[in-house]
């Protein structure tokens, strides 16, 4: 069963507060195109060190951060995304959402 995009967001804020330096960063405008967003925050997020992980539901978004911060886990959401998306490029990873699955999961591990 897949979550709302509400619903992720939420989970992922949750997390946020848990890992130190950790931040979330979200469009002011929602009407302001996704895929210029991402590549005018990539930059930025650039600049403030090593990026250990980032998260997407769009797949050209996914591709864009993935090919920005190739040595950072890349994660694709399966929420809701753009009809007719291109492929995910290799190496990103599918999640359906933040929730933690069964009790005995490690950070860092990816099991299906």
């Amino acid at each position: 069963m897949k979550i709302s995009y509400e619903e992720n967001y939420r989970l992922l804020e949750q997390v946020a507060d848990l890992v130190a330096g950790t931040m979330t960063i979200v469009k002011k405008e929602f009407e302001q195109d996704d895929e210029i967003f991402k590549k005018e925050v990539s930059e930025y997020i650039d600049r403030l060190g090593e990026v250990a992980a980032v998260f997407e539901n769009e797949p050209a978004n996914s591709n864009i951060l993935r090919a920005r911060f190739p040595g950072a886990a890349s994660f694709f959401v399966e929420t809701q995304h753009r009809p007719g998306a291109p492929r995910l490029a290799p190496g990103i990873i599918r999640i359906q959402d933040f929730r933690k699955k069964g009790g005995d999961r490690k950070p860092g591990r990816n099991r299906p």
